[in-house]
């Protein structure tokens, strides 16, 4: 190993980062889940779903919420389940819709949407086996739906040493913590780690012009508060007891119960 390796290996070892990478962290206050409303709506309707006793379903199953922001409506509701070979879309359509409804009122949000149910016709045989074997954890379903940027790389699937997962839920922590200090009305935090450094190379926060204090003090307030190295961030998010089953499906934010939504 050269000169330059043994000093990343040293850096790793001294709790610096496993692996470079930029991590976002966002949050809003447009639901109490401080999450963006088309991800919660989505999300909640797989929970019941997921607890529907009609046999006609399986265990694959998808959704999708557009929602115009200017207009503060759901335009299109999209589902795709899977079924069982003995059944048609047109046998469980209005179970899927009326489902649709029950999520979005939850929320308060208009139902007269566009609501399309498995568009592409029967959907029998699913998950891994349907894709060949390479369905993967999609960053958008564990995040936040697309709304933020999106960081380089999983978090699923990652011990908390690699900044993937660990910077990524203190980055949700951050902006969780400005938005309900009242600072602003959504916030997203950046950190950008290089491989075998301490502390991150970048630390970066936007709050869309919603923020009611100066940026200047709300970036003091990240650098007082916030131990951003590896190991700082495991020690106070108690990362190495967290119960990563809670996470294995519905998004990692947004849930009662984990060190990051405290």
């Amino acid at each position: 190993m050269g000169e330059d390796g043994l000093d990343i290996a040293l850096g790793v070892d001294k709790g610096g980062a496993g692996d470079q990478g930029i991590m976002y962290g966002y949050a809003t206050n447009e639901t109490p889940e401080l999450m963006p409303i088309p991800f919660m709506v989505a999300t909640r309707f797989l929970q019941i779903l997921r607890n529907h006793p009609s046999r006609m379903f399986r265990a694959d199953a998808k959704a999708q919420v557009s929602y115009d922001y200017d207009t503060g409506r759901i335009t299109t509701f999209l589902c795709s389940v899977q079924h069982s070979p003995d059944v048609e879309v047109a046998d469980f359509r209005h179970i899927i819709e009326s489902i649709m409804v029950l999520a979005a009122s939850e929320y308060v949000l208009n139902t007269d949407f566009e609501k399309l149910v498995n568009p592409t016709g029967r959907f029998v045989i699913g998950g891994p086996y349907a894709d060949c074997g390479v369905t993967g954890r999609k960053l958008a379903c564990d995040t936040y739906g697309g709304i933020g940027h999106i960081g380089g790389g999983a978090l699923s699937g990652k011990d908390p040493t690699k900044v993937d997962r660990s910077a990524a839920y203190m980055a949700r922590k951050i902006a969780r913590d400005i938005v309900l200090s009242g600072y602003a009305d959504k916030c997203e935090v950046q950190l950008a780690y290089a491989i075998g450094v301490l502390q991150p190379v970048a630390v970066y926060i936007d709050c869309f012009g919603t923020e009611y204090q100066n940026p200047e003090f709300i970036n003091r307030y990240v650098r007082e508060n916030y131990d951003l190295t590896p190991k700082g961030i495991i020690r106070d998010l108690d990362l190495l007891s967290v119960d990563y089953n809670k996470v294995s499906s519905y998004g990692h934010f947004g849930k009662q119960g984990l060190p990051w939504e405290m």
